[in-house]
């Protein structure tokens, strides 16, 4: 009985994760209601293409841009690491 008392709870506190589900659906609402669609496959279609840009796609500032995608597969430093070795010093820039 408590567990259940403490799950409801939970659900009525606003937190981040419900925030950011919220954030993530208002978009996919936007997005995909900007289409029309005539069918329920074309409906489809709309959210997955949305969901692959977004996960796949979609370089996230939080992420120290670099997509969700490469940070769940573990790619995230090497990219991170790929960029600092392509980028100059401060020093090496020629001064007109």
């Amino acid at each position: 009985m408590c567990e259940r008392d403490d799950a409801a709870i939970m659900t009525l506190l606003p937190s981040s994760r419900t925030r950011d589900a919220e954030r993530y659906y208002r978009s996919l609402k936007k997005d995909v209601k900007l289409e029309h669609s005539y069918t329920p496959w074309q409906d489809e279609r709309a959210v997955a293409g949305f969901v692959e840009h977004d996960d796949l796609r979609r370089y996230d500032e939080a992420l120290q841009n670099v997509t969700p995608a490469d940070v769940l597969r573990g790619r995230r430093a090497t990219i991170l690491a790929g960029r600092a070795a392509k980028t100059l010093p401060p020093d090496s820039v020629a001064k007109v």
